[in-house]
């Protein structure tokens, strides 16, 4: 299961590297994730997370330093690059079972009011 974090910079990444599945990315397109309350960039969070990412084999990140610039060499790997398809189909299954559970709750009520005018005698 992933955090909160962890989906955000999946779908970033997915977006950012496109159908190449790999890109050159810099540090600026990760800082409104990796910035924390005092708005200071935090760097071994990124760290942390592209590494929690990498061992369960979805991504594999490489930073390196440019000119002015760092980047990070974005890699997805094959279970990666299903990530949106499964995000898609967690949701659906959670709409399945909310709605399973009030169409449950909307039947029991109606059984439960049909046996009470049973019982009571009061037919019609």
């Amino acid at each position: 299961m992933l955090t909160k974090i962890e989906k955000k910079l999946m779908l970033l990444s997915d977006k950012l590297c496109g159908e190449k599945s790999k890109a050159l990315i810099p540090f600026s397109c990760f800082a409104e994730l990796f910035t924390n309350k005092n708005g200071v960039f935090d760097e071994n969070l990124m760290q942390n997370t592209f590494l929690t990412l990498f061992k369960q084999d979805l991504i594999d990140a490489t930073i390196t330093k440019g000119k002015n610039e760092k980047y990070v060499f974005v890699e997805i790997l094959k279970k990666g690059k299903n990530f949106n398809a499964d995000i898609k189909r967690e949701k659906r299954r959670v709409f399945l079972i909310v709605v399973r559970t009030i169409l449950l709750a909307v039947l029991s009520f109606a059984v439960t009011i049909i046996l009470k005018k049973i019982f009571s005698g009061k037919i019609f």
